[in-house]
């Protein structure tokens, strides 16, 4: 199976929808962080880390230098795959997934948000006397 950046950050995402800290999962709790301050703990940085060199790990040396080749630091890199040391590459891939997961935490509050001002517009309109039919697209 071909290694896919993307992939392994859901995976991590996966674990830590998983892992407890406190009475949240540390998702919930890196979620509520970026809508509390737009920052992240470093303490969280290094579990999302962790969880990536594991997903990495069972994976062979070829196919680790493969996906490294579609990391930002290889489309910036002069370096072949074959080159680079192996744990550079794993270096650079993580650092990856630790971006992809952080949008994807960053993202997944701001579509919260954005469908939760939606509505409060949409019941805002409905105060007013507009209508709207979920149900039925009336062109």
């Amino acid at each position: 199976m071909k290694l896919n950046i993307n992939k392994l950050a859901d995976e991590v995402i996966a674990s830590l929808k998983e892992e407890k800290s406190g009475s949240k999962t540390v998702w919930d709790e890196l979620t509520s962080q970026v809508s509390q301050d737009g920052t992240w703990d470093q303490e969280l940085i290094d579990k999302i880390e962790k969880y990536a060199h594991l997903k990495l790990k069972p994976h062979k040396e070829n196919d680790v230098r493969a996906l490294w080749e579609s990391t930002e630091a290889a489309m910036d890199s002069f370096e072949d795959s074959d080159e680079i040391e192996i744990e550079k590459a794993k270096a650079d891939i993580v650092e990856d997934i630790v971006n992809k997961v952080l949008d994807k935490a960053d993202t997944s509050y701001e579509d919260e948000e954005y469908y939760n001002e939606f509505d409060e517009d949409e019941d805002e309109m409905e105060d007013f006397g507009f209508k709207f039919d979920d149900e039925k697209d009336d062109f």
